[in-house]
């Protein structure tokens, strides 16, 4: 989680990397250029992607009923999709600024503003700078 959230950070504060070229892809280039001729798996079938979404962004599994709506759904951007919703949700404010409270500040104990600033710049998706 920690390559992910650093990777993400570079691509979002890199200025140089903007043009018209969409956050994703931006994405992709910087996971491609480090993997330094490694070899990546295949896609992970829709199954095994709303597990790893879920887990990512939600810190739990989807429902049954939530997992077959999915893989009922036969048009091309349902994964998409899902991300948007799952980054719309309140869940996922609390989530990240778990994970970055535990990364940022290495356990050094609560801090009920610092923890409450965190939710708040998740949830309005403030800019990193």
């Amino acid at each position: 989680m920690r390559v992910a959230c650093f990777l993400l950070t570079v691509v979002c504060v890199s200025g140089n990397l903007r043009g018209g070229v969409s956050l994703h892809e931006r994405v992709d280039a910087l996971i491609r250029d480090a993997a330094e001729g490694r070899t990546f798996s295949e896609r992970a079938g829709d199954a095994e992607f709303l597990r790893r979404v879920y887990l990512y962004f939600q810190g739990g599994l989807p429902s049954p009923e939530k997992v077959r709506a999915f893989l009922a759904d036969t048009s091309a951007d349902k994964r998409a999709r899902t991300v948007d919703a799952l980054l719309e949700s309140p869940r996922y404010a609390e989530r990240m600024a778990d994970a970055f409270h535990v990364m940022l500040m290495e356990r050094r104990g609560r801090d009920v503003h610092w923890e409450k600033f965190l939710k708040a710049a998740f949830a309005e998706n403030l800019p990193w700078d």
